[in-house]
């Protein structure tokens, strides 16, 4: 069985421009991703699908190998992540590679650690599933969040008058970003990227962070001059 490391990288970004070769901690913000991965024990191969020279030059003095360039028509800020993927497993194709499994790595997680990586890996195989997904916990509760009608605020749900106290709160996820996994076979005959059968893997609000914007970026400085050697790989 072999693994796939796939890392998306393209050359424009609005959030924050040149963000996946901006500089975080001295290196590149993809660099991060990228030694996360190599030192991965059950990655086989780390790639980046990027339609950017400069990024692709940087990937692979990282490390990474960047066997082909992204069409510009796959590098739109509107580009489904599926169309990105297939191309990636398509381009693989010829060059006689059939990964089995794909591991989907953002360059805005700077956070996550090798250690996330394996035991997401390793759930993934013991569950014998189609897909798996990083989540952390929400902190902003849905069930206490409101919308305006009109003049008034209501709830935003429905029936929730019950949940006076944060205790009695369900417990609620969302994506976070970092990690995806997927069977290449379901990637390559779907239309969609998250089927029934998705396990979650928890991860913590810090190796949670997506960089999307500036005060994103600020708050990632300020951790790691706190506490850099643990932050960062």
């Amino acid at each position: 069985m072999e693994i796939l490391g796939l890392i998306p990288a393209r050359g424009g970004s609005k959030g924050i421009p040149g963000k996946n070769i901006r500089l975080l901690a001295g290196k590149p913000l993809i660099t991060h991703t990228i030694h996360t991965a190599l030192k991965s024990e059950l990655i086989d191969r780390v790639m980046v699908s990027t339609d950017s020279e400069e990024i692709a030059n940087i990937s692979k003095k990282a490390g990474a190998e960047v066997p082909f360039l992204r069409p510009n028509n796959l590098a739109e800020d509107d580009t489904p992540m599926l169309s990105v993927i297939k191309h990636c497993l398509e381009q693989m194709t010829t060059m006689n590679w059939h990964p089995d499994i794909l591991i989907l790595l953002q360059p805005t997680s700077p956070f996550r650690k090798t250690q996330h990586l394996d035991n997401a890996i390793e759930k993934f195989l013991e569950s014998s599933v189609t897909c798996l997904i990083s989540v952390r916990r929400v902190n902003d509760n849905p069930y206490w969040m409101k919308v305006i009608k009109g003049k008034f605020i209501s709830p935003f749900i429905e029936n929730t008058h019950n949940f006076y106290l944060r205790q009695s709160l369900p417990i609620i996820y969302i994506p976070n970003g970092a990690i995806y996994i997927w069977k290449t076979s379901y990637i390559l005959n779907s239309n969609q990227l998250l089927p029934n059968d998705t396990v979650a893997y928890e991860m913590d609000d810090y190796s949670s962070l997506d960089l999307d914007n500036e005060m994103d970026w600020k708050f990632a400085e300020f951790l790691i001059k706190e506490n850099l050697n643990k932050m960062l790989e």
